[in-house]
């Protein structure tokens, strides 16, 4: 936002945001801003948690387009809130999740860079529950090691 004060190309500059916070307790705790989304995987059908801050989405919930027509509307990249924007200082929509045994949180960035954790809850055991990276869709995808190295490189 600083430097959007200064530069007049990088006025109105900002992105999008998602995070999940779980504090060892059966509940999970999910935020976005922009078009960036969080998804939980249970029992087999994904559900989506966040709702985008598109002016498509905005005509969906205004009943002027269906959610149909918003997949492909021309106002579906264009973003009314997100970091940066004046409209983030009411905050982000904070939504709270039970976690079920095995549910799979999947947090999306518009750059289609994903990371999925499987958690294994079990309320009656006293050992904490486990946290493991799911296997990614793509191999190519550089390991977190990787990326540390290759950008403490360039």
């Amino acid at each position: 936002m600083a430097m959007g004060a200064l530069d007049k190309d990088m006025k109105n500059m900002g992105t999008t945001v998602v995070m999940a916070i779980w504090r060892k307790g059966p509940e999970l705790f999910i935020a976005g801003v922009g078009d960036s989304r969080a998804y939980l995987v249970r029992k087999g059908k994904i559900q989506q948690l966040t709702t985008d801050h598109s002016l498509a989405q905005a005509l969906v919930e205004a009943r002027t387009i269906s959610p149909a027509e918003a997949k492909d509307h021309r106002f579906r990249n264009v973003l009314w809130k997100y970091l940066g924007s004046k409209e983030v200082g009411e905050g982000p929509e904070v939504s709270v999740v039970p976690i079920g045994h095995g549910d799979k949180f999947l947090l999306c960035s518009t750059a289609s860079r994903a990371w999925s954790r499987t958690i294994n809850w079990r309320p009656t055991s006293p050992s904490r529950p486990m946290l493991r990276p799911a296997p990614t869709a793509s191999a190519s995808w550089p390991s977190t090691r990787a990326r540390a190295t290759t950008s403490r490189a360039s």
